[in-house]
């Protein structure tokens, strides 16, 4: 998915470029500017809207995600398996390890198996934070392991980051153990599915297209700290 989304807007970024130079009067039948330089039509490769990419999930399903990868990356795009290591040895800061040589390609689109309990660890040490964008998709299923993906979520991300969570009910108890934290973690707003040609798509309560903005670290302790109040209220109602 990420390299999906990253080539369709490099290409649209590209064809509004060029559909500005047309507009001013830049362009020429000869595929140069005023100053001589290449224009973007006659260039043999577009320029890449991001140059590096993360994708992550579980081991067992990266040959399935490389497979994907590779068949849909633009061909500006290197894409290579990262194998984290964990060294606490080295307070934390793991190393990456690819099985792919370096080359010339304007895009790296890296895949890795990497355990959300690892964050913030894994993400000062080796992803190296923040990221522009980052998308959550198919994620909400595990109750136990929601507080630490919502703690991945912030720490690859920063105030100005567009993080977006592409959302389906699998689960009633990690939904439960999700979206309060989410809340406290992040502002989210519900994206309409006919603002990206799905229309339909959003037609009730249990799937969705989020954004989500993060809050400052002040405001989520505040925030974070509220969840936890209701939840132990929650819980002497309960147990009355």
């Amino acid at each position: 998915m990420p390299c999906l989304v990253a080539a369709r807007l490099t290409r649209r970024r590209r064809r509004e470029r060029e559909e500005a130079k047309d507009k001013n009067g830049d362009g020429n039948s000869n595929g140069n500017n005023n100053d001589g330089k290449t224009s973007p039509s006659s260039s043999p490769l577009p320029l890449p809207l991001f140059s590096e990419i993360f994708a992550t999930d579980i081991d067992e399903c990266l040959p399935g995600l490389e497979a994907n990868a590779v068949k849909n990356a633009p061909a500006t795009t290197k894409v290579e398996v990262v194998q984290w290591e964990d060294d606490e040895a080295k307070e934390g800061e793991g190393e990456g390890k690819t099985r792919t040589a370096e080359t010339s390609h304007q895009q790296s689109l890296k895949l890795l198996d990497l355990d959300w309990r690892l964050f913030p660890r894994a993400a000062t040490g080796f992803l190296q934070p923040p990221f522009d964008v980052v998308l959550v998709a198919d994620a909400v299923y595990i109750p136990g392991l929601m507080p630490a993906l919502v703690e991945a979520m912030r720490s690859v991300s920063d105030e100005q980051s567009f993080v977006f969570l592409s959302y389906y009910l699998r689960s009633e108890s990690a939904d439960l153990n999700f979206w309060p934290r989410l809340r406290a973690a992040f502002e989210v707003d519900a994206i309409p599915a006919a603002s990206f040609g799905c229309e339909g798509a959003d037609k009730g309560e249990n799937r969705g297209l989020f954004r989500l903005r993060k809050r400052g670290q002040k405001e989520f302790e505040e925030a974070e700290e509220k969840r936890r109040k209701e939840k132990e209220e929650e819980k002497e109602e309960e147990e009355e």
